[in-house]
């Protein structure tokens, strides 16, 4: 069995200082950690979860201050739009890039950079006054977040054992949930007290004393969780190169369906983002407050799929290990279906409830999406196989199969109902495309772990 000393944690946090989750006498909330951790100190996880929490804080309030700034640097909603699109779209890429060096590099030194960057950056955002350098700001923040999904993920999957990765992965995601929940509500008391551009100088100290905290993480082995013998090889094999890297992901036959799936699901879902809001206002007539509420809730229902995930398959999914992904494919199509009855609502009741109903069911797509990837990708590659299927095949998507081919246009020709119905295929077909890959898990996590 690995023990916890075995993980790469730093001294301190797995010999009984405060932080350490495994000692006696713990409060309550401690015990319920340690059993999120299998007994691991949780200090990495408290680490990044506080990390992805601003930055995910930061993104709630631009989102929510976004008629503000548009006003401020006097932009059309076109052109406003088109500098989120493609500042989003450079983001993604970038992941390309670091999560090449992450397995390249000590990934803790990457987690410590993504914060400052990303803590200075939106500190940034409150002072800038050119829409130039709005972007460069804007860019250089989504580059420091972007450090949250692959590295993250793949220096969780290093300090805890398969068997709790799927509690780990629901505690760690569940910090965009709730960042995005709290960032709307105080960036806009901020900026009704102080402006808008005060509500991006709160974040700037959080962040910056918690990359600094961040310090104290050490690298742990690649695969140190997974298999013993592969990680006591690993220090002595040396980096692959990007292309063989790629060509070595994309030989697992389940992360080729994940990532055919990522593309589906990110043609399906970016729309959404701006369509739901759109289609409220003005086809069900909600105002900001009702859109506001709405989306708030959104995201409390997808924190509670994340949860209802993470219990259904920690045990299960250690007996069957393909079950992770026929529950995820599943989940995806319903989102399909839950965008079929929310085009369809007659009223902003029945609006509400299908949309509450379509990030619930998101949120059990995550936890066995990522604990999958996490079991089928080489420990020497893992953290690029998150930058892939995260953040470039979804890119990919977006403007391969939304864009390029037109459907972006169909809101605007047909109406936003038909706009929505649109995105349905991308959901079924994503769905079953993840579901068809769990015949493949076992036999994929049997070879990493015999490598």
């Amino acid at each position: 069995m690995i023990q916890p000393q075995d993980v790469g944690v730093a001294g301190p946090e797995v010999t009984g200082d405060a932080l350490d989750v495994t000692s006696t006498g713990d409060l309550a909330p401690r015990r319920s950690l340690s059993r999120v951790t299998g007994g691991v100190s949780a200090f990495p996880l408290l680490v990044l979860f506080g990390l992805y929490f601003f930055d995910q804080f930061d993104t709630g309030a631009f989102n929510t201050l976004a008629p503000d700034i548009e006003r401020a640097f006097h932009l059309t909603d076109k052109t406003f739009g088109l500098i989120v699109i493609i500042n989003a779209s450079l983001v993604l890429l970038a992941a390309v890039p670091i999560s090449h060096f992450g397995d390249r590099m000590p990934r803790t030194a990457l987690v410590v950079a993504g914060g400052l960057a990303a803590g200075a950056f939106s500190f940034l955002t409150g002072i800038v006054s050119t829409v130039a350098l709005l972007f460069v700001v804007r860019f250089g923040n989504g580059v420091g977040q972007v450090v949250n999904e692959p590295v993250h993920n793949s220096l969780l999957a290093d300090y805890y054992r398969p068997d709790d990765r799927p509690a780990v992965f629901a505690f760690h995601r569940g910090a965009r949930d709730v960042g995005l929940i709290l960032g709307p509500i105080v960036a806009g008391w901020v900026a009704f007290v102080a402006g808008w551009r005060a509500a991006f100088a709160v974040l700037v100290g959080p962040v910056i004393l918690l990359s600094l905290i961040a310090l104290r993480l050490r690298n742990p082995r690649r695969g140190g969780t997974d298999h013993l013998r592969a990680a006591a090889g690993a220090p002595i094999e040396p980096p692959l190169p990007f292309l063989q890297a790629f060509r070595t992901l994309l030989a697992v036959p389940t992360l080729r369906r994940q990532s055919i799936a990522a593309m589906l699901v990110g043609a399906g879902s970016v729309p959404i983002a701006f369509l739901i809001p759109l289609y409220l206002e003005r086809e069900l007539g909600a105002g900001a407050f009702a859109r506001g509420a709405i989306g708030s809730a959104d995201f409390v229902f997808e924190l509670l799929g994340i949860v209802v995930a993470a219990r259904l398959t920690s045990a299960r999914m250690r007996a069957r290990p393909g079950l992770g992904l026929r529950l995820a494919g599943l989940a995806v199509a319903a989102v399909g279906a839950w965008i079929v009855v929310f085009a369809l609502a007659p009223n902003l009741g029945v609006a509400a409830v299908a949309t509450f109903g379509a990030y619930f069911t998101l949120g059990l797509f995550f936890p066995p999406f990522v604990t999958t990837q996490a079991l089928v990708s080489p420990p020497r590659v893992r953290t690029l196989s998150f930058g892939l299927v995260l953040s470039l095949f979804p890119v990919v998507g977006i403007w391969a199969l939304w864009i390029a081919p037109g459907v972006i246009n169909v809101s605007d020709r047909a109406g936003l109902r038909w706009g929505l119905g649109a995105l349905v295929p991308y959901w079924v077909l994503g769905g079953l495309v993840l579901a068809s890959a769990g015949s493949f898990v076992a036999r994929d996590a049997e070879t990493v772990a015999n490598s």
